[in-house]
């Protein structure tokens, strides 16, 4: 499973990557708890439940998994750097 695990270079690169704006560590209520707090922290209400290809709602913890918001024009960039950890969330 640890294969899995977001490795810490990648979580250092994503934290001082200028097209990346958040970078959420997934806690035990997994990651779409965390996006939900995201999205409302944003001012925003999330009108429908995320798809990604991975299961949202099983335990992150501790914190194996980030959650990220970016550039969306970036989102290239980001997966070249992010590699097979990358899985987009669509709402």
């Amino acid at each position: 499973m640890s294969d899995h695990m977001v490795p810490l270079h990648m979580f250092k690169v994503l934290v001082e990557h200028d097209h990346v704006w958040d970078v959420i560590p997934g806690g035990s209520k997994g990651v779409a708890y965390d996006w939900q707090r995201l999205i409302e922290r944003e001012g925003t209400v999330p009108e429908d439940i995320p798809f990604s290809t991975v299961n949202l709602y099983v335990s992150c913890g501790p914190s194996s998994a980030i959650l990220i918001s970016y550039d969306k024009h970036k989102e290239d960039e980001i997966y070249q750097l992010c590699g097979s950890h990358f899985h987009p969330i669509q709402t």
